[in-house]
């Protein structure tokens, strides 16, 4: 199974979280949400026992400590020989490697490292969007491909449907949740965020899927595109009605039809289908011609990009500060709700376990780059800080270290 580690361990787990809580409670002068944050990771590690939930803790110990205090640097050397002694008492070529050793895993957790110590390191902006546009052509020529080659099925409708059923029903499940705590109008741009989705997360499980010999289909690719323009259009629509309910004539409402276009003609998304079209067309003979560049190339790059996502997360922490209590909360509960969401659907109409696995990631995931583009448009009243921090600050690295094979174990306990 992909998420097996050693459970005895789970006691040293738990353990390690509560020193490292310890530490950040000497240093820091946010002892309150020190204590937040370390305490449901104390409990999952007391329960999966994953040497994930350690890292996590220790890059909470690095956002939460103050920096000048005099054991912060004392207590940083410490826990980096311990992660040093432990990375040195596990059989690397074993399934330690494969989860936590993933290349492309280490240099996102690099990049929050380097993100939260404050570091220089940077990554140009017109290199990163190459990377973002690479990766969309590629995961698209490789659906491509796979569709050439088992042709268009009644499953895949089938998983189709699932996903364009998810996308409509997460926002507005979000929305009647949020809008009991927070203004309308915040309500309806986090339910937006969340109910979209993250290409990078995908994108990041399809390679573990790979890795770990699990098979789903390529109309995956065309999933995660029509999962992504519903929650907005829906967004929209509640953010009208609640500017006509509270008179605001300051803003006039928002074109259906402009965000529409812009969604479908966005640059990135129609790369992706545009991509998985050509594949489709070219089937084994252009699989052939483009593996040099779709497949050996693919996890490098991967490996680059989420090095800059993970400077971004790191940066994207402090956009969460001062924002209300239950903006944290849904952050944290409703992307593994939506994930259960997810499964439960698939289990019920018999998806398979590689597509099964991805459209819970899919749907436990947040949009940061699309939605917040159009929401910037549409909901200006919003601040923008708030559906980012919590998209890319805590959903993000929360799916990437623990939810991809938290999710993928979830899911392969119910096949």
């Amino acid at each position: 199974a992909y998420f097996h580690e050693n459970q005895s361990n789970s006691g040293v787990d738990g353990a390690s979280l509560v020193i490292l809580c310890g530490l950040t409670l000497i240093t820091s002068n946010e002892r309150k949400n020190s204590v937040l944050f370390f305490l449901p990771l104390v409990i999952l590690a007391g329960l999966i026992g994953s040497a994930r939930i350690n890292m996590i803790g220790y890059f909470g110990y690095l956002y939460f400590s103050n920096h000048r205090h005099q054991l912060f640097k004392f207590g940083s050397l410490l826990i980096g020989f311990y992660f040093i002694y432990k990375f040195s008492h596990y059989d690397l070529k074993g399934k330690f490697m494969n989860n936590l050793l993933d290349p492309s895993i280490l240099f996102f957790i690099f990049g929050v490292f380097a993100g939260l110590v404050k570091s220089n390191l940077e990554i140009p902006q017109p290199i990163t969007r190459f990377l973002s546009l690479y990766l969309l052509m590629a995961l698209g020529l490789k659906g491509g491909f796979a569709l050439n080659k088992s042709g268009f099925t009644p499953e895949i409708a089938l998983s189709l449907g699932l996903a364009i059923t998810l996308a409509v029903l997460i926002p507005l499940l979000g929305y009647h949740v949020l809008k009991q705590k927070l203004e309308k109008l915040d309500a309806a741009a986090i339910a937006a965020t969340y109910g979209s989705i993250s290409a990078v997360t995908f994108i990041t499980t399809t390679q573990v899927l790979d890795l770990h010999g699990i098979a789903y289909g390529g109309h995956m690719a065309a999933a995660m595109a029509l999962m992504e323009s519903p929650a907005i259009i829906i967004a929209i629509v509640l953010a009208n009605r609640a500017r006509q309910h509270q008179s605001m004539s300051n803003t006039s409402p928002t074109s259906i039809s402009k965000v529409l276009h812009e969604s479908f003609t966005d640059g990135g998304q129609l790369l992706l289908l545009g991509a998985l079209v050509v594949g489709l067309i070219s089937g084994e003979t252009g699989r052939q011609v483009m593996a040099p560049f779709s497949i050996d190339l693919f996890k490098g790059l991967l490996a680059f990009f989420l090095l800059d996502m993970g400077l971004l997360a790191a940066r994207s922490l402090g956009e969460v500060k001062d924002k209300p209590i239950i903006s944290l909360i849904y952050a944290i509960v409703a992307t593994p709700v939506h994930a259960m969401l997810a499964l439960g659907l698939c289990r019920m109409t018999g998806v398979p376990l590689g597509d099964t696995i991805l459209l819970m990631l899919l749907a436990a995931s947040a949009s940061y780059i699309a939605v917040p583009a159009v929401l910037r448009q549409a909901m200006p009243e919003v601040n923008p800080a708030l559906y980012m921090g919590m998209s890319l600050g805590i959903t993000f690295p929360v799916n990437i270290i623990i939810g991809i094979p938290l999710y993928s174990w979830i899911a392969q306990a119910f096949f």
